[in-house]
């Protein structure tokens, strides 16, 4: 069985040294016990969005009340930082 993980990074060569969600770009691999394949770089494509509430259904609603927040930061690019709610 191989797993497919994302490495977090700023420059290609470390780990990023903040929130995995904070990274200019991630490197997705497939990997198990025996390989590693590198599959592809991802620049930042997401809104990292980092929230106290554990319940995934109050963090939507949560969310669904921030719409324009996370809206304004999507459309910032690559640039985008972290929501902290």
């Amino acid at each position: 069985m191989s797993l497919k993980i994302a490495l977090a990074t700023d420059n290609g060569k470390e780990f990023a040294e903040k929130h995995f969600g904070e990274a200019k770009e991630y490197y997705i691999y497939h990997l198990d016990k025996n390989n590693c394949r590198y599959i592809k770089r991802v620049k930042k494509k997401i809104v990292p969005v980092i929230i106290k509430e554990k319940n995934l259904k109050r963090a939507l609603k949560i969310l669904m009340a921030n719409y324009q927040l996370l809206l304004e930061r999507w459309e910032k690019g690559e640039n985008r930082d972290a929501i902290y709610l």
